[in-house]
């Protein structure tokens, strides 16, 4: 394609100029280039490489080396060749496409493998259909972009709304009592698009009474004039029932009893049923007056007792009778210990019902006391023992010796205290520890530090 008619169409066609003019380089016989540098860029690949190459290729490497090596220039080789195919082909449709006024479309993925690069769609020609817009859906249309062919714009296509006939058909008949319907269809798509009621026909009276069922004594007669057309009662009258005819004579049904009540009854002389009732009043018992033991009572369960009556043997009155209780004897009684339980046992004297009654071991009941051979000592100034004794049964888990502290003498006139019928006209002093007593001039002349051993009737 000459190159002036690259010039001719604009800037975008200079460029594609500069593009051709690369690549004719590029792939022409330019010594420009070295055989190395033409062998290393696939894209630039040509023959005039191959004999350079081969000079260069040192003897000592191995065969399988070599084979790998001619494996990757063929590979490199038919590349190349296809590349300059494809650049071959797209040169000559430029230059078909600078000739010929019709565009010729150049895909996306030709435009990036021949290095042209995207492009903005250019929307042209007519707008083609996608899909038909409907009564009540909208449809839509597209154009094709004047570089690749692919759709460049859309448009909605406005849904066109539906189409009265004009004409109303019947689809539900009117009845006598219910409104029928019309309705209004599209002419293009066949849906209803209007609809209205048909007014309901009414009754057609036949104008004769028919009689449904006739009165008796005790129920109601019915006559009707009907509907010509659907049947149905258009009027209604009610026919009165007559009522009975009691033939005056009462009958008993049912003999009155001490509890449930009789029934007498008339008969109607028209129909037979029983048209008149009455009631007769119950009896009521007769007591014997006797109370009859029924149930006996027993240690928990309680008896009965009832009066009957004389006439239907039923029982007219009842009460209860106590329960008696339980009778228990002692059979056995074992006391409990300091260190044994105890235990009990009753027997009932009626029923045999036993009950038995366990007590739990008292335990020792221990207290620091006087041990016995030291009951008569002074505790005021003599030594004694102590003993840990239980009060029950006397063991004894310990013991230690005490010693008196001392006489704790109190002073007394002669106007009382303690031992005022003893000294009832001088001082005395009084100990209420060991209950001994002196009075007030003997302890003077034996001094302070005298010990007095009162008689053995004032010891604790």
């Amino acid at each position: 394609m000459a190159r002036k008619e690259f010039r001719d169409r604009g800037p975008e066609y200079r460029e594609r100029e500069k593009e051709y003019v690369r690549r004719e380089e590029h792939f022409g016989c330019d010594e420009r280039f070295s055989a190395e540098e033409k062998f290393s860029h696939e894209d630039e690949f040509n023959l005039e490489a191959m004999p350079a190459l081969g000079s260069g290729i040192s003897g000592e490497a191995s065969e399988a080396e070599e084979a790998g090596k001619a494996g990757k220039r063929a590979r490199s080789v038919t590349a190349a060749l296809a590349r300059s195919a494809l650049i071959l082909v797209i040169g000559s449709l430029l230059f078909a496409q600078s000739v010929f006024a019709e565009k010729i479309l150049i895909p996306d993925p030709v435009r990036e493998a021949i290095g042209m690069g995207s492009h903005t769609h250019t929307p042209v020609g007519p707008w083609i259909t996608e899909k038909e817009a409907t009564c009540t859906e909208d449809g839509s249309a597209y154009r094709l972009c004047s570089e690749c062919g692919k759709s460049a714009e859309t448009k909605k296509i406005p849904a066109y709304g539906h189409t009265p006939s004009g004409k109303w058909v019947l689809t539900g008949s009117p009845t006598c009592t219910e409104d029928g319907e019309e309705s209004m269809t599209c002419t293009e798509c066949g849906e209803v698009v209007d609809t209205r009621p048909v007014p309901a026909l009414g009754h057609d009276p036949s104008g004769e009474w028919i009689t449904e069922k006739e009165a008796t004594c005790d129920e109601n007669g019915l006559k009707y004039i009907p509907c010509l057309r659907c049947g149905e009662h258009v009027e209604e009258k009610i026919l009165r029932a007559f009522g009975h005819r009691p033939d005056g004579t009462w009958v008993t049904l049912d003999v009155p009893t001490c509890t449930e009540k009789g029934h007498e009854v008339q008969y109607c002389t028209v129909c037979g049923k029983e048209c008149r009732w009455r009631e007769q009043p119950a009896n009521g018992h007769t007591p014997s007056g006797e109370w009859v033991e029924t149930l006996a009572p027993a240690c928990l369960t309680e008896g009965t007792e009832c009066i009957f009556c004389t006439v239907c043997g039923e029982s007219v009155e009842e009460r209860d009778i106590a329960a008696l209780g339980h009778a228990y004897e002692t059979v056995e009684n074992v006391a409990a210990t300091c260190t044994a339980g105890g235990r009990t046992t009753k027997r009932c004297s009626r029923c045999g019902d036993t009950v038995r009654a366990e007590t739990p071991a008292l335990g020792h009941n221990y207290r620091w006391v006087t041990a016995d051979r030291y009951k008569n000592v002074n505790k005021c100034y003599q030594t004694w023992v102590e003993e840990h004794k239980c009060s029950r049964c006397g063991d004894v888990d310990d013991a230690h010796s005490a010693m008196g502290n001392g006489h704790n003498w109190v002073f007394y006139n002669e106007s009382g205290g303690p031992c005022a019928s003893i000294y009832p006209t001088s001082d005395y002093y009084y100990c209420p520890t060991c209950r001994g007593h002196i009075d007030v001039g003997t302890a003077e002349s034996y001094g302070s530090g005298y010990k007095w051993a009162p008689p053995s009737g004032y010891l604790s």
